[in-house]
Order: structure tokens, then C-alpha cells, then sequence
């Protein structure tokens, strides 16, 4: 027998001894462990002593030396840790900081009301990291630059006339007569948040231009939101107005509403017993000339590419449901499109004539299976509910990296020699033989009036790609919709492939006249006359053709990518050698609090009580005699913008919903949420300097030298990243040093190895735990009398079935042998922290395998988690403020 068998057999013995023992016999047993302890402790010094005594005195000076040696290492060790400790905590309070700049009181007091930062020139999000506030203009300032931004010179410039609700939407209140944002506000007395940007291009030096800023809305990008009142034209509701709410605006009535489609539709439905509803809704793009053309009006040829499929075994109430959501009412269509007939400056909608019968807008309906609406009902809340939708693009017409998005080489080489950028919103190839869409056309809901596409004049010029991004950022619910940010990024792309073109050209014939054969084209030769003559054709041009290769980027999300990815991230490694640390972000999008403030950058997530603002809406509602259903609007937006009292679990269910709802119908606001949360942990976290492109200090990890991210989305639908990490404190040179061949030089390095990981890996909570528990009829406080169990029972909570034996109990008090679970500490902590609050809570004893905080349920402990972080105390006082999700006002002291 093997000694490590022994050795285990003998410990599995002691074991089971132990089991059997009496709770006497323990006691006894620990008591006479702690007298061994004791004496061997003793026997040591006693040892210590002697060899002391027997020293001659140049061995009890180096004995000293070496003492005063240990000593001060240990200190300045210390030293450097507390220093390291004070400067992470720093460090985590300027991430906290760049996070609650959203808070909408300025004097930073309170922590109860918050509101998202946009720019108040450009209508963009503010998406970097602000520690020290976001950038910002004063009243007067702004105002210096009137005539760059005033309607006046818009509408001079334009030759157009601006709707009257079109000014509204971009007049801020003491800039009138200036196109701003609306959903701007003030970060300080007289001041507005400005981006960088904008900021930077209304300094002192450019009050006298007559150019917009490049982003700034006066430059071209008015665009405004489609409205929630518009005329009814039902005869006899000639005077009356229709209320159009979300509902109303299903994904085929968008389909249809569009005058130009460049693309078919598939709008797939699945369910089935005990399944909700799940939709995948997919774009392909279609030849124009066999469908539409470029500009044509709407007909039966269009409604062709729209189709609705209806996947599998279905039940009879799902099959309605779907019918449903699928269908058209005709007088909201017809409403719809005489307001865009009217309001819209694109000239597609022009003289556009209304559908006379339903038919004109029925999508094809397509079922593939003869269970469909057939399936027996088991849970019929379940089944007709909606699990969420994605869309896709047809794969089918993807930029490839030998031709873009040409269907040959040849085609793309000629475009390249002509600098002809391919129109961005046809099909793949065809580019010549077709007229150019505006995008306007394609996305009437986005571009509700018509102006503001990526091909419309600006004063001051700016890229498509340029355009397109800001797109994205801008502060408008419709643009964070996943079918405009599909076919947005379905544009960039394409655009995106086409610039990174490369063109490699071979004298592959040896020919010494080659060079002069070259020269003599001119790009008129590359031309193919609107389809009239193929380029190709002459045998100069194809001589040239043949000889050139071509290759652009992929895009982001295809193998090619994913492998030139690879490539760069090998790249580094081999520059710096094997990565220092590697780690994994993934913010969660559904537990979060500012997804909300993307989503309606209009309103301002509260923390105040239910009841106080029903009181206060109401009085306004009856001053302004405002009707019943506009009362219920308001209440209503106001419900969905509040933070729910953490001890109502009925308020965080409904709160939860909301924040699943909201992931599923704005996936842009995600997206933002994320790449704030990236710029705050590079800004504040890791100290990186992305103008100097080094380390600007230590960060919490040290000092940086290096990083590569690589961004994914999960299966779930959620954004994240895996970071390899390069840093000083533990670079190649230094990890060479655990093996070198002088052990004096390995064991430093060990040491400052060990001191390292010491520094930056610690797993604690943030508030004391409470082990108060009665402990042999009296209440126990002190946690000197809690330990931890043997290894072994570690061991065995690791196991897949031993696991469920001790249920996780890992501590033990000595004077009792009580057992606890680690989630037994933090729900007493819990109770305890909730009652410095006024709030009662008991815990209920929960059983099953998944044992969780049995006093909350999943939606009150998201509302607690995701609003933590905002429970941070005034630097201005000392006192607290109290955490945003509970529905008191008082505070208290820290």
C-alpha cells in the first residue's frame, strides 16, 4: 500500500470517527487539541530560548542583522500593499463617480433621481468615462454661436420650410430660435453638457464661421420623432386625432409603410405546447429591377417580398396570436401614410396614393406544417406569450473578402480604379444598373420627416461612416430598435468593406510594355455605360483585370474576422510574450439599472414613492384638465421610469418585466450600456491613455502595458469580452525570474509573485458579516466563535452528490456546533442592514437543491443588485444617503 493510500485510508477513519462522537466527546477532543498546540508552542520557545543562550556574540549580531532585515521588508511590504489598497479603492471611486454621473442633482447631496447625459448640440449620448463630471458650456457661451445654429440659417441654407412640430422638438427652453437638444440638461448653474467634439468646435475662435459643427443638429441632421397623436382621416373623424401607441406599429406595418423596399421580408413565428411565442424576423436583399425598381410606389409586386411563416406545431390561440401581430388595420395604415404624405420632405412619399383594399397589404402567409393551430393548449399564459424576436440579414450577400460586395473581382477592381463607393441600400453586385435610395425611404419610421439620411448636403462635410455612427449614438428610441441598427450596420459594413480594398497588381506576361499599358487607361475605360458595354470587353482593360488581385476586410462577425483576430492577438503575445492576467466581462443587461436611461432619455428614473407622485401627477393633470386617458399616459410613463421599493416584491416583479421588455425592444440601449461600462473599466480602472497608448499609472491590476479584448455575444443575446492583459508587475522578464538557477534570485521573484496576486485578488463583502444566532439559549455575537469546517468537507460541497449532505454548511460555531450555510450569514446581514432602514423582514426556511436568500425573491434581489452601486455616501458630509430602492426620505448616520 502506497503511503498517500495510507495516509487517506487513516484520515477516512478519523472521520468517521468523529461522526460518531458525542458533542461532549468533540468538546474534549478540541480542548485537548488546543493544550497539544499550546505545548508545542511552548517546547518551541523553550528551544528558541537555548540555542539563543548558547550563541556567540557575532552570530546574535548577524541573528539581529537579519531580524532588522525581515522586519523592514515586512514593513515596507506592508507599506506598499496599504498604499496599493488606498490607490485601488481611489481608483474604484472614480469608476462609481463616471457611473453616477447621470445623477440629476447638482449639488450631489442626494442620490434618489437620474437621468442619462446627452449632448446638448449634437443629441448624442455622453459615452466616455466623466469621473470629474461630463464636459459642459455655459448659457452665454452657447448662445455666441446662434447664427451657426439658428433654424433661420437651416432653412436658408436648405430653401425649406420646418414644420412647426419639427422646430418644437428641438427648441430648448432660453435658446429660441436655435436647433438644440431637447433631451439635453443642465449639469451645473448655467451650464449644459457638449460632447468633446462639439465642444471643441465652438471654442472663442469659430463664433464668427457660418458652418455648423460637423455633428451638431443645425448641420444637417434634424431628423425629430414620429408622433403619438396624428389626424384621423376615417370618414366621419375628419376633425379627431388617433392615438397611435407601440402596438399599433407591428414590424409588417413597418415592412409595408416603407415606399421603397430594397429588401424581401421573412417574419417567422414558432411555438407549440408549453412554449412561448419566438419570432426570427429576416432580410434578404432583392434584385430592384425584377421587384420595384429604385423609387417605385407601392403594389402587389412589393407586398410579394413580405411574408409571414408560421414554423411548426402551433396551438389554435398561438396561431391567432400570431395572426394577430402579423396583420394590418387599414385605417391605421392609411392614417400613417397620409401624415408621412404630408409631413415627410422624401420625395418617395410624394403624390403617393393610399391602398383601396386590405389585400394591397396582407403579407404572404406561409405554413410548413399541418399541425399548425392544431396543438392541444397545456399552459395557455405561457403559450401566447412573446419570448422576444431576432433579426438577421440573409447571409446569402455578405462582403467577401476577395470581391466585397461585387459578385466578381473584376467588378471591384473597377470600382476601385473609379473611387465609385457601391450605393449603400441595394442588392450585392448590380450597382451600375440602378438608381441611388435614400435611406429615408427604407426607414420612414427612423427618418419620420423625411431629411437627416446619411446622402443629404451638409455644410460642413462628413463621411457616411462618420454619419452612420452617429446614428447609433443618438439619443432617439427609434434609432436603438434591432431592425435600424440591423440594416445600419448592414450599410457600415458594406461601406466599411469597400474602403479597406486592396489592390495587388502583377506583370504576370513580362511584357516591358506593361507599365506603359497602364498608364495609357484612363478610369473612363472602367466604365460600363449604364450596362451598355462591359469593361471587361476591351482587351486592354481585361489584360489589366487579370493581372490585379483584390481582398478587403471581412466583417465583424463571419470566420474570416474571428481568425484575423486570432492572428493579432498572437501577434501581441509573441511582442510581449505569454499574457499576465486574463479575465471576462459580462455587464448583465436585463439586471440593470441604466438600460432605462437609454431607452427614453426624455424622462428620469425616480426613487421617490408611488404614492407621493400619484398625488402630484394628479394635481397637474386636474390643473391643466388634462382628459382620462392622458392622465393614464402620464402615470404610466412615470411607473415604467421608477425604481420599486426593495420590500415590495409585487413593485419589483412588474419592475422586472419592464427591464426584460425593454432589452427585447431597444437592443441598442444594451449595446450603449456596454460600451460605457467597457470605457469606464479602460478610463478609471485600468489607467490607460488612449492618446498616448501606454499606461498613465498603476491601475487596479498595476501598471498596464498592454491589452487585447475580444468581443462576443453570448447565446443569450448579451454582449461581453474576454481581455488578455499584459502588466509590469508581472511581464516576461520578471515570470523568467521564478526559474532561474539561483535560488536566492527564485525566491525574491516567488515573494514579489506571491505579493502580487496578494494585492490585486481578493474576494470580500462589502458590509460586515452579522453571525448573531442563539448559541445555548443566548444571543452570540462574536465571530471568534465561528470556524471554519475540516478541508474535507470543502472537498465534498464540490461533489456532484455529496454535495447535498451538508447543504452547504461550511462554518461551525464551538460553543454550540451549529451549523451555517454562507447564505445563513448573509441573509442575517441582510435582516439586520434592511432594519437600520426601517424594514422588517423574517426569513422563510427554503429546501431544494437551489438554495437562495430565502426573505427576497429573484426581482427584489435584481433591484437590490443593480442599484448597489448608486448607494454610495456624500462626500460633503457625514452623513449617508439612503440606498435609491427603498421608499424613505430620512437619513442617517454613517
Amino acid at each position: 500500500m502506497s503511503p498517500q493510500l495510507r495516509a487517506y485510508k487513516n484520515n477516512q477513519q478519523k472521520r468517521q470517527k468523529r461522526k460518531l462522537e458525542s458533542p461532549q466527546d468533540q468538546t474534549d477532543r478540541r480542548a485537548l487539541q488546543r493544550e497539544r498546540n499550546q505545548n508545542n508552542k511552548d517546547a518551541n520557545n523553550k528551544k528558541r530560548r537555548i540555542q539563543r543562550s548558547i550563541e556567540n556574540p557575532e552570530q546574535s549580531e548577524r541573528r539581529r542583522v537579519s531580524h532588522r532585515i525581515d522586519t523592514t521588508q515586512q514593513r515596507e511590504k506592508s507599506r506598499r500593499r496599504e498604499n496599493f489598497s488606498a490607490h485601488v479603492k481611489l481608483l474604484i471611486g472614480n469608476a462609481a463617480k463616471a457611473i453616477q454621473v447621470t445623477n440629476v442633482d447638482q449639488t450631489r447631496t442626494t442620490n434618489r433621481e437620474h437621468r442619462s447625459q446627452v449632448c446638448l448640440v449634437c443629441d448624442c449620448f455622453l459615452m466616455e468615462a466623466y469621473p470629474n463630471g461630463v464636459p459642459s458650456m455655459s448659457i452665454e457661451n452657447i448662445k455666441q454661436h446662434r447664427q451657426r445654429l439658428s433654424v433661420q440659417s437651416y432653412e436658408e441654407y436648405y430653401g425649406i420650410t420646418l414644420k412647426e412640430a419639427l422646430k418644437k422638438e428641438y427648441t430648448v427652453s432660453g435658446f429660441e430660435g436655435m436647433l438644440l437638444s431637447t433631451r439635453s440638461r443642465k449639469v451645473s448653474r448655467g451650464k449644459y453638457a457638449v460632447c468633446k467634439e462639439c465642444k471643441c468646435s465652438m471654442q472663442k475662435k469659430h463664433i464668427n464661421k457660418q458652418s455648423p459643427p460637423k455633428f451638431s443638429i443645425a448641420n444637417g441632421n434634424v431628423i425629430g420623432t414620429f408622433p403619438t397623436r396624428i389626424p384621423c382621416n376615417t370618414p366621419g373623424k375628419e376633425r379627431q386625432h388617433r392615438t397611435i401607441n407601440e402596438e399599433d406599429i407591428s414590424p409588417v406595418l413597418k415592412a409595408f409603410m416603407s415606399p421603397v423596399r430594397p429588401y424581401g421580408y421573412v417574419f417567422q413565428h414558432h411555438g407549440g405546447k408549453q412554449k412561448c411565442i419566438s419570432g426570427h424576423y429576416q432580410f434578404f436583399e432583392t434584385d430592384q429591377n425584377c421587384v420595384t425598381g429604385a423609387l417605385n410606389y407601392m403594389d402587389k409586386n412589393i407586398a410579394n417580398i413580405v411574408f409571414v411563416s408560421i414554423c411548426g406545431a402551433t396551438t389554435p390561440r398561438q396561431n391567432e396570436t400570431i395572426n394577430a401581430k402579423t396583420s394590418v388595420d387599414i385605417q391605421i395604415f392609411k392614417d400613417i401614410r397620409t401624415w408621412f404624405i404630408e409631413n415627410s420632405s422624401c420625395r418617395a412619399f410624394k403624390d403617393e396614393p393610399l391602398p383601396s383594399n386590405i389585400e394591397e397589404i396582407t403579407p404572404t402567409i406561409i405554413t410548413d406544417s399541418t399541425d399548425a393551430g392544431n396543438e392541444e393548449e397545456v399552459d395557455p399564459e405561457l403559450e401566447n406569450t412573446f419570448g422576444g424576436v431576432t433579426y438577421a440579414f440573409s447571409s446569402a450577400q455578405d462582403p467577401v473578402e476577395e470581391s466585397s460586395v461585387f459578385k466578381t473581382s473584376k467588378k471591384f477592381a473597377c470600382a476601385m480604379v473609379k473611387q465609385s463607393n457601391p450605393i449603400l441600400m441595394l442588392h450585392g453586385g448590380n450597382y451600375a444598373k440602378e438608381h441611388e435610395v435614400d435611406i429615408e425611404a427604407v426607414l420612414p419610421f427612423a427618418f419620420p420627416y423625411g431629411i437627416g439620411g446619411p446622402n443629404q448636403k451638409r455644410r460642413t462635410k462628413i463621411s457616411n461612416d462618420k454619419i452612420i455612427k452617429r446614428y447609433t449614438r443618438l439619443a432617439m428610441p427609434q434609432f436603438m430598435t434591432a431592425e435600424v441598427i440591423l440594416v445600419l450596420h448592414r450599410i457600415f459594413s458594406r461601406q466599411k468593406s469597400f474602403e479597406t480594398g486592396i489592390m495587388t497588381c502583377r506583370n504576370k506576361y513580362g511584357s516591358g510594355n506593361f507599365t506603359r499599358q497602364i498608364n495609357a487607361l484612363r478610369s473612363s475605360d472602367f466604365n460600363d455605360n449604364d450596362g451598355q458595354r462591359d469593361p471587361c470587353s476591351d482587351h486592354r482593360v481585361n489584360s489589366v483585370l487579370k493581372s490585379i488581385t483584390t481582398s478587403c476586410k471581412s466583417l465583424g462577425h463571419t470566420a474570416e474576422a474571428a481568425a484575423a483576430a486570432r492572428r493579432r492577438q498572437f501577434s501581441m503575445m509573441d511582442f510581449f510574450g505569454l499574457n499576465s492576467l486574463f479575465l471576462t466581462i459580462t455587464p448583465d443587461d436585463e439586471c440593470n439599472f441604466r438600460v432605462r436611461l437609454y431607452a427614453d432619455p426624455n424622462k428620469t428614473v425616480s426613487a421617490i414613492t408611488y404614492h407621493r407622485k400619484i398625488i402630484s401627477i394628479w394635481n397637474q393633470c386636474v390643473k391643466y384638465t388634462h382628459s382620462i386617458n392622458q392622465m393614464a399616459d402620464y402615470l404610466h410613463s412615470y411607473f415604467q421610469h421608477t425604481i420599486p421599493d426593495i420590500a415590495d416584491p409585487e413593485e419589483c416583479e412588474i419592475d422586472s418585466q419592464y427591464r426584460r421588455d425593454i432589452r427585447l425592444k431597444y437592443p441598442g440601449t444594451c449595446s450603449l450600456m456596454y460600451q460605457n461600462a467597457i470605457s469606464i473599466f479602460i478610463d478609471c480602472l485600468l489607467k490607460w491613455n488612449p492618446d498616448k497608448q501606454m499606461g498613465d499609472g498603476p491601475g487596479i491590476l498595476g501598471k498596464v502595458l498592454a491589452f487585447a479584448p475580444a468581443h462576443e455575444e453570448q447565446a443569450r443575446y448579451t454582449l461581453h469580452s474576454h481581455w488578455q492583459i499584459w502588466v509590469e508587475e508581472l511581464s516576461s522578464n520578471k515570470r523568467m525570474g521564478l526559474w532561474d538557477s539561483n535560488p536566492e534570485i527564485r525566491r525574491q521573484n516567488r515573494e514579489k509573485f506571491y505579493e502580487y496576486v496578494d494585492s490585486i485578488m481578493k474576494s470580500s463583502y462589502t458590509t460586515p458579516l452579522s453571525f448573531k444566532h442563539s448559541c445555548n439559549g443566548e444571543t452570540d455575537e462574536n465571530d471568534k466563535n465561528i470556524f471554519q469546517r475540516d478541508m474535507q468537507t470543502f472537498r465534498d460541497a464540490r461533489h456532484e452528490t455529496l454535495c447535498y449532505t451538508e447543504n452547504g454548511k461550511m462554518l461551525q460555531c464551538r460553543e454550540c456546533n451549529k451549523k451555517f450555510a454562507p447564505t445563513d450569514v448573509v441573509e442575517n446581514t441582510f435582516i439586520e442592514k434592511l432594519s437600520s432602514y426601517g424594514i422588517t423582514q423574517h426569513p422563510v426556511s427554503t429546501l431544494g437543491k437551489n438554495r437562495k436568500l430565502s426573505m427576497f425573491t429573484d426581482a427584489q434581489l435584481d433591484v437590490a443588485a443593480y442599484s448597489h452601486v448608486y448607494d454610495f455616501y456624500n462626500e460633503n458630509s457625514n452623513q449617508c444617503i439612503l440606498p435609491i430602492h427603498t421608499g424613505q426620505t430620512r437619513a442617517y448616520e454613517r
